[in-house]
């Protein structure tokens, strides 16, 4: 996916799977060899575009990294930004300024949902009164 401003190599840095290409094709090829207890093929020995997108989902699952166990919001920030300038190529000045256009943007966002009113309390508040 193309987000306005994000380096390509900050984008591929974020990705947690890695190359399920490989995966893909081990899978593929079990896939069209595979035979039941008879000797008789399992599956046609084409792979339909169907077959495919299953396989492709289960080669992304496989290749994907363990989930880790659970950080405050503050220490998975903090290692965010010191990987990110550390591990994925991209200047520091820019990871900074996506930083910031971040912090501002969810600034902005705060304080337009802070000054809408809250319908299912307006409606509670008007029945008692």
């Amino acid at each position: 996916m193309e987000i306005a401003g994000v380096p390509h190599e900050l984008i591929r840095w974020t990705s947690p799977a890695q190359r399920p290409d490989s995966r893909r094709a081990e899978l593929e090829h079990e896939y069209v060899t595979a035979v039941d207890d008879d000797g008789n093929w399992k599956f046609a020995p084409v792979v339909s575009e169907q077959a495919r997108t299953k396989l492709n989902q289960i080669a992304a699952k496989m290749t994907r990294p363990p989930k880790e166990q659970t950080r405050p919001l503050v220490q998975l920030r903090a290692w965010w930004k010191t990987s990110t300038i550390l591990t994925s190529g991209v200047a520091v000045e820019i990871i900074n300024s996506l930083l910031a256009r971040a912090r501002a943007a969810a600034a902005a966002i705060r304080a337009r949902v802070a000054a809408m009113v809250d319908v299912a309390l307006a409606t509670e508040w008007r029945n008692v009164h």
